[in-house]
């Protein structure tokens, strides 16, 4: 009975030593969390975070290890940022949203009716 109850006793002593592990990990996970909310609100009140457009958040995207030619090279280089912005700022209305601007411009004031388009 002696060995009995020490292997439960040392069972039990396992399982805290598991579950302690694992709210540790837990608060980690939390702590992580936390700072990088905290640090998306800090540039975003700085104005470093813009969210126009979704990126990937893996390096790969700036690797020039995909360019394989002159003509490829070329390409990047290339690039007006100017229409990429203006592109990505079209982008971001949609039918509704501007649907939405029209009639508010239109609408001007009563009876909550449209007039034609």
């Amino acid at each position: 009975e002696g060995e009995e109850e020490d292997s439960d006793a040392e069972l039990e002593g396992e399982i805290s030593k598991l579950k302690a592990e694992e709210r540790r990990r837990r608060k980690r996970e939390k702590k992580k969390q936390r700072e990088k909310a905290a640090k998306l609100r800090l540039r975003q009140a700085a104005g470093m975070e813009h969210r126009a457009f979704d990126l990937p958040e893996h390096e790969s995207v700036f690797s020039l290890a995909q360019i394989s030619g002159k003509g490829q090279l070329e390409a990047v280089r290339d690039v007006d940022l100017a229409k990429l912005e203006a592109a990505a700022a079209l982008d971001r209305f949609s039918d509704d949203d501007e649907a939405e601007l029209r009639g508010g411009e239109e609408g001007g004031g009563g009876g909550g009716e449209l007039g034609p388009p």
